[in-house]
């Protein structure tokens, strides 16, 4: 396994050797990831695996392998709440859901469709747990897509409101474009 994943500490190769059975051109690898809650709501990682060993290679010398892997998160309807924009100076209905697997909710569509925003909390629904940089699907800058990540939360009765911050992607990491915002988001009764 690459340098990188061991670094992060999230995957570890359960079976560091794959053996190939004569006349077989399949061999199996497994990934651990430990407890769930490790890995990310919305993060993709990359996980290289190489063959060390070159005289084993196949006659393609295809010796590293990339693997994605995320996590599956089954949502469920929650109903429907009210977004606030402080950004876009608008509100409306938003539809949220929650996944079966943990306190991780979703906005579908929130700010443009087909660009749902995500965001993890804590068991008593009290404290943000996690807000990764998404993408709003606002592309109307000279930077590129527009992503947003929280800087915190505070709950009012069922009102979540975060301090946002609009990010770019830029030179492999993240370029500051607004800052000092909140949105809002007023979750359905019963929440």
């Amino acid at each position: 396994m690459d340098e990188a994943t061991i670094a992060e500490g999230i995957f570890s190769l359960n079976n560091p050797a794959v053996t190939f059975a004569k006349g077989e051109a399949v061999g199996y690898v497994e990934l651990g990831f430990g407890e769930i809650n490790n890995l990310g709501a919305t993060e993709k990682y990359e996980i290289v695996l190489t063959i060390d060993n070159e005289d084993q290679l196949s006659s393609s010398q295809l010796g590293k392998i990339k693997v994605l892997a995320q996590r599956k998160l089954t949502w469920e309807s929650i109903g429907t709440g009210t977004y606030t924009s402080e950004l876009f100076d608008d509100s409306w209905p938003q539809p949220i859901e929650k996944a079966i697997e943990g306190n991780i909710y979703r906005l579908p569509d929130c700010i443009v469709e087909g660009y749902p925003l995500v965001f993890s909390l804590s068991d008593d629904k009290q404290e943000l747990i996690a807000w990764d940089p998404q993408p709003t699907g606002y592309d109307g800058t000279n930077y590129g897509m527009l992503y947003f990540t929280a800087e915190g939360m505070e709950r009012q009765g069922n009102v979540l409101s975060f301090p946002m911050r609009g990010v770019v992607s830029y030179n492999g990491g993240w370029g500051l474009l607004y800052q000092d915002f909140t949105e809002t988001l007023e979750m359905p009764e019963g929440f």
